[in-house]
This record gives structure tokens, C-alpha cells and sequence, in this order.
């Protein structure tokens, strides 16, 4: 068994950050005019010193345009060296949030879906739907598959919340559906809980490993599948939610390339 330090799966998970631009590119596209109407280009406040590209979602959009014309970038740097920048930046955001009157739905909450979605900072949930607050459930974990500390998350959502759909939602290039196919193909582990979590994706890489195509591309989509079925299969609450008809499980994949989800 080979064993990698942690910054061996960080490189993994790693790999697909060269598409980072075109995923921006097609995002950008779409969403600019919105972006442009809620966030205008004036930056003052507590980070007004700050590094542009560490200037929030304004920052991000007007870097994003500046890297559709290219799809070769490198990885695109952190905004913060330290713990204290880092704590600036969120500090600065909410700050940026609270001016523009935001809509917090604080009377309450009635979100219509249910999404069960992967930890990437590249696949925020809200963002590529395009839905305010109040409207999605969303629970995160890298890998997005089902455990018993989520699936409760989900089953509250379904029989408190009444929403209508649970959707799970894999994405391209996903960095822990790579360490566990890794692992199943040479028996590369990682460190500490790092490696639960790994073995957790083990069927998905194994059940598609002689399939033709892309190996880490079939198992995300095969992870997804897996995780479809394990809904109703483990949960009675979500089982009789959907034999009644008041609730579908559905699978779907985020594209980081285009933006795009396919729904399986």
C-alpha cells in the first residue's frame, strides 16, 4: 500500500483546476448583467486595500472576464497567505451582503428541493441554480454521497420542510472520486479521515472500472447513481415520501468546464 501526504490528494483534487477559466468563461456569459445589477463596480470598506482578485464575488466576475479569452491559465492563486487575511475577506463580504439589503428570508424557510452536493469550492450550489435564499436545502460533502448525519439532514427537509425534490449532484474532474479510483486501481491511500472518506467511494470506482471511457468520469456519474438508489433504500421516510408521490430523487453533473448540469 502506498502511502501520500496530504498534499498528495490536495494535487489530485488539484488537477481540474486548469479549468477554471472556462467554467468562469461560460458563467460569466450567462450571469454578467445579473452580476453587474446586484454587485456594482464600486469596492470600498475594509477591503477596499485588498488585492482585486480577493474582492468577493466583484472581484471574481471582472478576473473571470479577463481569463475567458484564454484556457490555459494556471491555477488561480489563494486570496489569502494567512488565517487573518482569510478572516478579513469573510469579514469584508458581509459586510458587502448586509449593505446591498440582502433577502434573508428570516421568518422562516420553504425550500422546494433538497440538493446533496460535493464540498469543491468551485461547485457552489445556490450560484450555479440561481436561486436566492429560502429556496434550495442544501447539504455538502466531498464525494456527495449519502452517510447518516446527511441523510438525516435530508430526511428533516423532506418530512419538516415538505420539499419536493432531492436532487444528488456530482461534478466533473471531482478530486475525492479520483483518490478513490486511485486507490482501487494501485492501493494509493491517504491520511487520517481522509482515507474513511475515500473507501466510502470505493463501489462507485470499482463497479465501473473495466467500463470503456474515462474511468474518474464514469464513476461520477456512477457514484451519483448509487447514491440515487441509496435514498430510498436507507431512508423509510424518503421511501414512503416517494412512493406517494410527493417526492423524486434525482441524479444530475456539474460540468466545471461549461457550467452546465446534466440530469441523469
Amino acid at each position: 500500500m502506498k502511502k501520500r501526504p496530504v498534499r498528495a490528494l490536495v494535487a489530485k483534487a488539484g488537477v481540474c483546476a486548469g479549468s477554471f477559466s472556462m467554467f468562469a468563461s461560460s458563467v460569466v456569459l450567462r450571469l454578467s448583467s445579473k452580476i453587474k445589477a446586484k454587485w456594482p463596480a464600486t469596492v470600498s470598506g475594509a477591503d477596499a486595500t485588498l488585492p482585486h482578485e480577493s474582492r468577493g464575488r466583484q472581484g471574481f466576475w471582472e478576473k473571470a472576464v479577463r481569463l475567458q479569452a484564454s484556457a490555459s491559465n494556471p491555477p488561480p492563486p489563494h486570496a489569502a497567505k494567512t488565517a487573518a487575511q482569510a478572516l478579513a475577506l469573510l469579514e469584508a463580504g458581509n459586510q458587502r451582503f448586509v449593505a446591498r439589503a440582502p433577502q434573508t428570508e428570516a421568518q422562516g424557510q420553504a425550500p422546494y428541493a433538497v440538493v446533496l452536493g460535493c464540498s469543491d469550492s468551485r461547485v457552489p450550489i445556490e450560484t450555479i441554480f440561481d436561486q436566492p435564499p429560502g429556496r434550495l436545502f442544501v447539504v455538502r460533502v466531498a464525494g456527495n454521497f449519502l452517510n447518516e448525519d446527511n441523510l438525516a439532514s435530508i430526511e428533516f427537509s423532506v418530512a419538516v420542510l415538505k420539499s419536493k425534490l432531492i436532487l444528488v449532484l456530482g461534478h466533473s474532474s471531482c478530486g475525492a472520486i479520483e483518490a478513490a479510483v486511485a486507490h482501487v486501481n494501485d492501493g494509493t491511500t491517504q491520511p487520517g479521515y481522509i482515507q474513511d472518506l475515500v473507501a466510502k467511494l470505493g463501489p462507485a470506482a470499482r463497479n465501473v472500472r473495466a467500463d470503456p471511457g474515462d474511468w474518474v468520469a464514469n464513476a461520477v456519474v456512477e457514484n451519483v447513481k448509487l447514491n440515487v438508489a441509496a435514498m430510498t433504500g436507507r431512508s423509510a421516510i424518503i421511501a414512503q415520501a416517494v412512493k406517494s408521490g410527493e417526492v423524486e430523487v434525482k441524479g444530475g453533473v456539474y460540468d466545471l468546464r461549461t457550467g452546465s448540469v446534466t440530469f441523469l
